[in-house]
């Protein structure tokens, strides 16, 4: 798969996933607003959760390199 069919499969998915969350919302009638509230809060937790963990990885892989090529 070339990248541009990766990139056109994810933002498809991503569409599917919206209109999902939307019709999930509708169908709780009135809560459907405070619901997409609180998914959308607990996304962009776990989001910074995951950010978090890439910049400990990169700082992790730099030091191992670092140490590799003092050593070296």
């Amino acid at each position: 798969m070339t990248d541009s069919e990766m990139r056109a499969t994810v933002q498809a998915t991503f569409m599917m996933l919206q209109k999902l969350i939307v019709e999930v919302a509708a169908a709780k009638g009135d809560e459907g607003s405070a619901w997409i509230d609180a998914f959308r809060d607990d996304l962009t937790s776990e989001m910074k959760k995951v950010e978090e963990l890439q910049k400990r990885r990169a700082d992790t892989e730099r030091a191992a390199t670092s140490r590799m090529l003092i050593e070296a």
